[in-house]
C-alpha cells in the first residue's frame, strides 16, 4: 500500500513539474512575441514581412506557428498573385496604338488572367482568415496579433483588389482601340508612334476611344500608387 502511494505521489509530482516548466516558459514566450510584433511589424512603415530566425522561433515557442499564418499567406500571394501580376504589367505598359494593335492577343490573354488572379488572392486570404479565426490568444497577445494580421494580410489584400478592376478595365479599353483600328484599316494609317486619320468622323470616334484608354490608364496608375504606399509606406 505504501509503495502504491509513493508511486502515485511521484507521478503527481512529475505532472506538476512538467506543468510548471511549461508555465514558466509561456510568459516569456508571450512577451517576446508581443515585443516582436510591436517593434518589427506595427511600429515600422509599410507591409514588409520579417522572417523569423531559428533563435526567434525558439524564443516564441508555439507563437511562432501563429506568425507562420502571415508568412504563409505572403508566400502564397507572391507565388500565385504578385509574380503573375508583374508579368501582366509588361502588357499594361504598352504605349502606342501600333503596339496595342500588334499585341491584341497578348492583351486579351492578360485580361482573361485578371479573374484568375483575383480568385487566387481570394483563396489565399480565405485560407489565412480561416486559421486566424480559430486562434485562442491570451488577452494581451490578441489585440497585438490581430493588428499585425490586419496590417500584413487584410490591408495589402484589399490594396491589390483595388488594382485588379482598374487593370481589367484598361485592358478592355485597349481591346476596343485595337478592334476599331483593325476594322477601319482603310481610314487609319499607323506607322510606329505616328497615327494619321484623314476622315473627321473616324478621327472623332478613335479619339474618344483613346481618351477613354488614357483615363483608364490614369486610374491604374493611381491604384498602383496607392498600393505602393501600403506596401512601402511611401
Amino acid at each position: 500500500m505504501f509503495q502504491v502511494w509513493v508511486r502515485a505521489a511521484l507521478a503527481s509530482a512529475i505532472v506538476l513539474l512538467v506543468m510548471a516548466a511549461c508555465g514558466g516558459k509561456e510568459p516569456s514566450q508571450r512577451q517576446a512575441f508581443i515585443a516582436f510584433l510591436q517593434t518589427r511589424v506595427l511600429d515600422v512603415t509599410g507591409t514588409r514581412v520579417p522572417e523569423l530566425t531559428p533563435e526567434e522561433k525558439a524564443k516564441f515557442g508555439p507563437y511562432a506557428n501563429d506568425y507562420a499564418i502571415i508568412t504563409q499567406f505572403h508566400a502564397g500571394m507572391n507565388a500565385n498573385v504578385t509574380r503573375p501580376n508583374n508579368e501582366l504589367a509588361k502588357i499594361s505598359a504598352l504605349r502606342t496604338v501600333g503596339e496595342i494593335v500588334e499585341q491584341r492577343k497578348q492583351i486579351a490573354d492578360a485580361k482573361a488572367q485578371m479573374a484568375k488572379l483575383s480568385a487566387a488572392l481570394d483563396a489565399e486570404q480565405r485560407k489565412a482568415d480561416a486559421v486566424h479565426e480559430k486562434l485562442k490568444h491570451p488577452e494581451d497577445v490578441k489585440p497585438v496579433f490581430d493588428a499585425a494580421y490586419a496590417k500584413l494580410v487584410t490591408v495589402p489584400a484589399e490594396a491589390y483588389r483595388a488594382v485588379f478592376p482598374a487593370i481589367d478595365k484598361m485592358f478592355g479599353s485597349s481591346l476596343k482601340v485595337s478592334d476599331y483600328v483593325q476594322t477601319h484599316r482603310n481610314l487609319i494609317d499607323v506607322d510606329g508612334t505616328t497615327l494619321r486619320v484623314a476622315d473627321p468622323a473616324t478621327k472623332k470616334e478613335l479619339g474618344a476611344l483613346l481618351d477613354q484608354l488614357t483615363a483608364d490608364s490614369e486610374k491604374v496608375n493611381a491604384a498602383q500608387r496607392a498600393m505602393q504606399e501600403v506596401v512601402h509606406g511611401e
